[in-house]
């Protein structure tokens, strides 16, 4: 079975009415496997476009190891809603934080 990226977004589409994926990768996107519901854009994790407080879930599945954690959490703190979730998983583990949990 060959991997592709997008697949932990695109298990997400059957569940929210809105998923956007994204990677500071151009070609990471580019790669991307192609599901309907779910859009891709190249961007960095600590400096998406998303608008202020418009997010109610951001997930990091095999990629935190790569972030600048303080600008990361940062960015998490500005696009996601007042009850929003941060999920973050490697190798079939899961965690939820709340903000509470992460200050």
């Amino acid at each position: 079975m060959e991997l592709r990226n997008g697949q932990a977004a695109g298990a997400l589409v059957v569940h929210f009415q809105q998923v956007i994926a994204t990677d500071a990768s151009i070609e990471q996107v580019r790669q991307a496997t192609m599901i309907e519901g779910l859009e891709f854009c190249c961007a960095p994790a600590e400096e998406s476009s998303f608008a202020n407080h418009s997010v109610d879930l951001v997930t990091v599945a095999q990629a935190l190891h790569w972030f600048d954690l303080p600008a990361f959490a940062d960015e998490v703190d500005r696009v996601l809603v007042g009850d929003g979730v941060l999920a973050v998983w490697t190798c079939g583990l899961v965690d939820l934080w709340t903000d509470a949990a992460t200050r």
